[in-house]
């Protein structure tokens, strides 16, 4: 990468927030505390339009600047290479909003609430306000095919099978991961180590979630077998396979001891929790690629990571300052 791009990823960098922010968020009482201490910053011209603070109001705040670095990151002319790849690491960003509109539109919720949980992107691959309107989930699947989403015919029949959306939201997961480790070819081979490792350990993660809730959740092996990513680390996908095949909670933490802590709070139901154990892992393993390589594409994905979980973290510590968590339980969530 140039010189010029580096310090362009650099400048980005450093509009984030410095990690202490959060603690000092942490030990806010309410949301006006919040607003007022947020006020130098560039989620201020959102909150000061808002007469009524909501912990809503404050997440279409983050969600707004959020997609604001995002479109920037889009919109940098990069060699043609790294565009493409870059660009189908974005894409994360626009099926997770088409995950949001699915679950919507099968729960039957109103557009308009739908809309305040996606991130505004200016990149995504469909018109997601065409799909906001609709009040089938057949129909809004055969848009997303016509628009070029991977959803397999299988994943059709299994969803239509079982009346649930996992198959189609594991089509369009598979899809993202079998796009990046293909795009990863055309960067540069030590580039690409670092960068395929941090890919591989998501897609793992990923599928240690998928495998697990079998048990938890009773699902049919037929259904989780089909949900998980064919792309891996360090574990393969016959054992993954061989887990969503057992109901014994012991031989789960034995196979997955790389990832204990995550399955121990699975294995309790506290997803939630598990999710943040799983985010603390991948941004140790971003951080310490993005570190290394501070002058090549895994830096750019360890700044896109970077706002990502800054969204998360004040997403979270909002939520919690609304419903008067304690400071303790506030910096406990932090990623």
């Amino acid at each position: 990468m140039s010189v010029y791009l580096v310090s362009r990823f650099h400048g980005i960098k450093t509009r984030l927030l410095p990690y202490n922010t959060f603690d000092a968020i942490s030990a806010l009482k309410s949301l006006r505390d919040l607003a007022n201490f947020l006020s130098p910053t560039e989620y201020a011209r959102y909150l000061e339009k808002t007469e009524n603070l909501t912990p809503e109001s404050f997440y279409e705040a983050y969600a707004k600047v959020f997609a604001e670095r995002l479109n920037l990151i889009h919109m940098i002319p990069l060699p043609r290479n790294l565009k493409r790849f870059l660009t189908s690491y974005l894409a994360k960003y626009d099926y997770e909003n088409v995950v949001k509109v699915l679950r919507g539109i099968k729960a039957e919720r109103d557009p308009s609430e739908i809309k305040r949980t996606i991130i505004p992107i200016n990149f995504s691959r469909t018109n997601l306000d065409e799909l906001l309107q609709l009040r089938s989930v057949d129909k809004a699947i055969e848009i997303l095919i016509r628009d070029g989403y991977k959803i397999k015919p299988k994943g059709v029949e299994l969803f239509k099978k079982y009346d649930s959306l996992l198959p189609i939201e594991a089509d369009l997961r598979k899809a993202y991961f079998r796009d990046l480790i293909e795009r990863s070819s055309l960067i540069d081979k030590p580039t690409r180590a670092k960068i395929e490792s941090v890919v591989r350990a998501m897609a793992e993660v990923e599928n240690v979630f998928a495998s697990v809730a079998s048990i938890l959740y009773g699902y049919s092996q037929e259904l989780v077998q089909y949900t998980l990513i064919p792309v891996t680390k360090s574990i393969s996908r016959d054992v993954f396979e061989r887990v969503t095949a057992t109901k014994n909670p012991r031989e789960i933490q034995q196979v997955f001891s790389k990832y204990s802590k995550i399955v121990d709070f699975l294995l309790e139901k506290k997803e939630f929790e598990a999710k943040l154990e799983a985010n603390k892992l991948i941004l140790k393993l971003l951080r310490k690629v993005g570190i290394q390589g501070s002058m090549s594409l895994a830096y750019v994905v360890y700044v896109v990571e970077s706002m990502e979980f800054e969204f998360r973290n004040l997403s979270y510590l909002t939520y919690l300052t609304y419903y008067g968590f304690s400071e303790a339980d506030k910096r406990a969530i932090l990623i």
